[in-house]
This record gives C-alpha cells, structure tokens and sequence, in this order.
C-alpha cells in the first residue's frame, strides 16, 4: 500500500514537471522565434555582420535545443497512435519545413519513390516533427553548397524503406558508433560552422522506434578522390 502511494506521487510529481517544461519551452520559444525573425529583417535591411550572424547563430540553436526538448517530452508521455501515411506527403511537407535552410545553403533536394503512392503504417505528426526534418538538417549542417541532399523510397520484405543520402563531409567511425547515445553523442560543427545539440539523432531514433520502425546508418569519411556523405535507412511496415 504504502509503495503504491510513493508510485502514485512519484507519477504526479512527474506529470507536473512535464507541464512546467512545457510551459517554458512555450514561453522562451516566442521571444526567440521574434529575435530570429528581426535578425532576418536587419541583413535584409543593413546586410549581414559578424555580430548578427552570431545573435542569429545562437537563437537558431536554442531554438532547435527547445524543439529537441520538445519532441523529446512529447515521446515520453504518450504512444503516438499509428494509421496509414503517404509517404510522398511526408517527404514534401518535411522538406517545406526545412526549405529555408536548403535555399540559405544553396543545397538541391530530389526525391524518388519507386512506385508512385507508397503509404506506411506510421503516425504523420512524428514523421514531420521529429524525424525527418532532423535527418534533413543534419544532411544540410554537413554538405557543402551546390552538394544534393536524395530521399529514395522502396519496398523490401514487406517494408517500406525511406532513405536519406548526403554528399556531405560524413562522420569518424568514432560518432558513428555513439551516434544514438544520448549520453555520448557529440555535437559537430558543420561546414560552415553551423552548431548543433547532440540530441538530434538519438531523438530521431526513439521516435522511429515508438512507431514500430528501425533506422541504419553508413557513412564516409570526407577523403581526397572518394566518395564521401551519410545515409540514413528508415524501415517501416507497409501500409
């Protein structure tokens, strides 16, 4: 009895926590949304400087540590709940989230799906807020201008397979092995510098997991005359 009230008020104090995160990450995320939009407006008005390149750089990264904290939560408090979804309007609604940063970077975006309408059994919501837009940024972060960042779609056994290959700088076997942990995944600057959280893959991982899916990666390392970029493979069940 006495065991089960502790349970009881260890899940009320948990609850409250979640809430109170979620009501800063609200609050702190408008402010900084504001901020982001009035640097936009000064390099449009005045042209870029190194002071608002670094203001624009720091808002962009609390903004994608609150959105990481975000997701994270929304994962831990409920299972999302799995229908059938275009694959085709995933990929296109994730890349118009993340079409501002493919146009500042000058990076080209193709998509290719095997069979024309392929649907998974999935839940919309998480596939464009926590996976693929994190996996497109990442191939963004790490590609040089004028690279191309491919989404191809096939069937395999059963699945269906979405994959996401970049041209980009790739990663040191070293990453790659503690890509998913939390606990030591790193976060790497990009080409041009760009930061990062760390928390962007292990996310993207416990998500594709809550949807019953699985995710490989492969990369290569950037060398003189080979080829070099990061794939990543998302395997769901066929709608």
């Amino acid at each position: 009895m006495a065991l089960k009230k502790q349970e009881e008020k260890l899940n009320q104090l948990t609850l409250k926590q979640q809430e109170l995160l979620q009501i800063i990450s609200h609050d702190l995320s408008n402010p900084l949304s504001n901020i982001s939009l009035a640097t936009e407006l000064l390099e449009q008005e005045h042209g870029s400087s190194p002071v608002i390149k670094s203001i624009r750089k720091s808002v962009d990264m609390s903004i994608d540590l609150i959105t990481s904290v975000r997701d994270m939560q929304r994962l831990g408090i409920k299972n999302p709940v799995l229908a059938p979804v275009s694959v085709r309007e995933i990929i296109d609604d994730s890349f118009l989230v993340c079409k501002e940063r493919f146009v500042r970077k000058e990076i080209k975006f193709r998509s290719e799906l095997e069979n024309g309408e392929v649907k998974i059994l999935a839940n919309a919501q998480v596939l464009n807020m926590s996976i693929l837009p994190n996996l497109f940024t990442n191939a963004i972060k790490f590609s040089d201008p004028g690279n191309t960042v491919q989404v191809q779609v096939r069937e395999e056994a059963g699945s269906i397979l979405i994959v996401v290959c970049d041209e980009g700088i790739g990663m040191p076997a070293d990453a790659l092995k503690h890509l998913f942990d939390i606990g030591k995944s790193k976060s790497r600057c990009g080409t041009q510098k760009e930061t990062g959280t760390g928390f962007g893959m292990p996310l993207v991982k416990s998500a594709v997991e809550t949807l019953g899916g699985s995710i490989h990666v492969t990369s290569t390392e950037r060398r003189l005359g080979k080829a070099h970029g990061t794939t990543v493979t998302l395997s769901f069940p066929k709608a």
